[in-house]
């Protein structure tokens, strides 16, 4: 699956993500997961130019290009992960729990990716490239 972004306004507004436009270049990704939520439907993204690996939120500011589906991926209901979370003060354990989780089977197993990647980018960024492969690193 790849989708477009085509609506940057909306995209800022809906992700709170923005990034200077350069108007030669099209802002296509494939999807490397999708999550659902009680309320929106996210898709997992990097965006190569901008080194920007994140969950979008799927709506009208981007367009489905390509709706073919990896018949390698798992979809898991009622998915819980997280992980501790090491702070000056000490510990705490984060938790994310979702709706459905449609993605390779190694971010599910891995309870603390999707957690990872707001708590700790840099972390997910390196399981995402281990994983998925070093070929989209420019």
């Amino acid at each position: 699956m790849k989708v477009k972004i085509v609506d940057f306004s909306l995209f800022k507004e809906s992700n709170g993500y923005e990034f200077a436009r350069e108007l030669e270049m099209e802002y296509i990704s494939e999807v490397y997961a999708i999550v659902k939520t009680q309320k929106y439907s996210l898709v997992l993204l990097y965006f190569s130019a901008l080194q920007a690996l994140h969950l979008f939120t799927l709506n009208d500011s981007l367009q489905i290009i390509d709706n073919s589906e990896n018949g390698n991926w798992l979809k898991v209901r009622n998915f819980d992960g997280g992980d501790y979370i090491f702070s000056n003060g000490g510990a705490y354990y984060q938790h994310y729990r979702y709706k459905e989780v449609y993605s390779p089977e190694w971010m599910i197993l891995d309870k603390s990716f999707f957690m990872e990647l707001y708590e700790k980018p840099d972390i997910a960024k390196e399981k995402f490239f281990h994983h998925e492969g070093t070929s989209m690193i420019k």
